[in-house]
């Protein structure tokens, strides 16, 4: 089921790379709790159900989202969406990246983390010099 639906976590550009592909089918192999379909079927239930665009500009704690330019699942323009009514929020696009950037640049994603923290990082900078060579790491 995972392979299935993992056309919408990655790019064209990453099936392109044999040794990411393997990771990812290694790690789905090794999932001791892979999705159910119904899991998956519940899952989009509840996010179809659960709506808080009234709530989103009451956001009050330091938020970085980050967004594949080329994310199907979560098309760039809920992105674009948030981080216009999040105060003080920091969109951080990465060209050539799907849905998945915890697995795909994961260092970028700590940086965020740690810049939330107080440490001076240039994320936008590292979006746009980060590698094109995709690899799985997952968290």
């Amino acid at each position: 089921f995972v392979l299935m639906v993992s056309s919408w976590l990655f790019t064209h550009r990453f099936y392109q790379h044999a040794a990411a592909v393997q990771g990812f089918l290694q790690l789905v192999r090794n999932n001791p709790f892979p999705q159910t379909v119904a899991g998956f079927i519940r899952q989009c239930d509840a996010v179809l159900s659960h709506d808080t665009r009234t709530r989103v500009s009451r956001i009050a704690t330091p938020t970085r989202i980050i967004v594949g330019a080329e994310d199907t699942l979560t098309p760039t323009r809920y992105s674009q969406w948030l981080a216009e009514r999040i105060p003080g929020a920091e969109l951080v696009w990465v060209k050539n990246l799907g849905h998945k950037p915890d697995w795909i640049v994961p260092e970028l994603v700590v940086a965020a983390v740690e810049k939330i923290a107080g440490r001076p990082v240039d994320l936008q900078a590292m979006a746009r010099t980060r590698s094109s060579t995709p690899r799985i790491s997952p968290p």
